[in-house]
């Protein structure tokens, strides 16, 4: 775990760093902390993952923050709303016990994530991409996206279509009544259990508790990580080459 984080480490800094010379050169745990005014050059850097790919899986990843820290000085630099011991409870369903704090929702190819969402763990997933369904249309346009049965809604399906982004929610057995429907949505389901794959490998990249002030600061943290999980997926696939 520890020479993970070392290697997730030393490749941020080396692409975020000296590749693309965003920021200076200052001792990279020093950077982390002050990370928060880049959020947006991160989104739009781990884009680049998924450029050319249009046939996409959109899933959520519960997000705990049992550990909250607060530096000891009084006032940080920024306006980001500070995570409070208060915030919302999620359910787990693969691990069918509840968490506290926040879900991140990801899109991926099969192969690369991309960060696009941060909310309160008790929000649902269609939600979500309600409240943000201009920016997602504006993103995906002309994209193929499969969701689960939490996505189900075929009025918001029709509003995406309509859109030019194709989503997809995988129906539950109970609402899938011929053979045709039956061994499409089997094929959808296998394709889409790639994000939990990447899930997987995501979250061992993950220390034992996600520390933050903010949320801004967690989604800053967020994307560190997803960045060094791509970085490590393109270095493995580039060794394959």
């Amino acid at each position: 775990m520890y020479d993970i984080l070392q290697w997730m480490y030393k490749k941020g800094y080396e692409f975020l760093i000296e590749e693309l010379g965003l920021f200076p050169k200052i001792r990279y745990n020093k950077l982390v902390e002050r990370l928060n005014r880049y959020e947006e050059p991160l989104f739009e850097i781990q884009r680049v993952f998924l450029n050319k790919n249009c046939l996409l899986f959109i899933d959520t990843i519960p997000i705990e923050t049992k550990e909250l820290v607060r530096k000891s000085r009084h006032e940080k630099s920024g306006k980001s709303m500070l995570i409070k011991k208060d915030g919302t409870v999620g359910f787990n369903a693969s691990k069918k016990r509840y968490y506290f704090e926040y879900k991140a929702t990801y899109i991926t190819n099969g192969l690369y994530l991309m960060l696009i969402f941060v909310n309160p763990a008790n929000q649902h997933d269609l939600d979500i991409l309600k409240e943000n369904f201009r920016w997602f249309i504006r993103e995906f346009m002309n994209c193929s996206v499969i969701g689960d049965k939490g996505y189900i809604d075929k009025g918001f399906e029709n509003l995406l279509r309509n859109g030019k982004v194709y989503f997809e929610a995988i129906k539950r057995k109970n609402m899938i009544k011929s053979f045709i429907e039956r061994t499409k949505y089997k094929i959808l389901n296998k394709l889409r259990k790639s994000i939990e794959t990447n899930f997987s490998k995501l979250v061992a990249m993950f220390p034992k508790h996600i520390r933050a002030v903010s949320k801004k600061g967690l989604s800053v943290k967020l994307l560190l990580f997803t960045i060094a999980y791509n970085l490590k997926v393109l270095d493995e696939v580039n060794s394959i080459k």
